[in-house]
């Protein structure tokens, strides 16, 4: 009998996306407007005022770079997620030289890191202390100004 991979939907990935931010420390929220857009989900570390945000798309990674470019405005660092299956056809050199890290999210639930992402040079420490402000309700606002 042959076997049959498990399709995954895009919201199973942006949940396994926030427990793997989660366990690492960070606040999550999903679905989190910024300028015209919403990043899937943004993640905010309290105790360093770090801020990331991660685009998920199961298989459509260049409409996820387009969208993750806008969010490093908002954040120290930018990830698309994609389902495993569908990492190896990303251009990782073009992620690289855009500024953006690759998390690869498969059915049984494991999340790799693929790409690192760096701190965002288009960082703007006003936008990402008021998207912190509006996802997280009074908690550290002044954390995310120092980062």
């Amino acid at each position: 009998m042959k076997k049959t991979k498990r399709n995954i939907a895009e919201s199973e990935l942006q949940g396994l996306c926030r427990r793997y931010f989660r366990d690492k420390g960070f606040l999550t929220r999903e679905e989190v407007p910024f300028l015209l857009k919403v990043a899937d989900l943004f993640c905010f570390h309290e105790g360093t005022g770090e801020c990331i945000a991660v685009e998920v798309k199961v298989r459509n990674w260049r409409q996820a770079l387009t969208q993750a470019l806008v969010y490093q405005m908002m954040a120290d660092q930018v990830y698309i997620a994609l389902s495993s299956e569908y990492t190896k056809a990303v251009d990782c050199e073009l992620l690289a030289s855009k500024g953006v890290g690759l998390l690869a999210v498969d059915t049984s639930g494991k999340v790799d890191l693929i790409l690192e992402a760096p701190s965002s040079p288009r960082r703007v420490s006003y936008f990402a202390s008021q998207v912190v402000a509006t996802a997280f309700p009074g908690r550290g606002t002044l954390a995310c100004l120092m980062f």
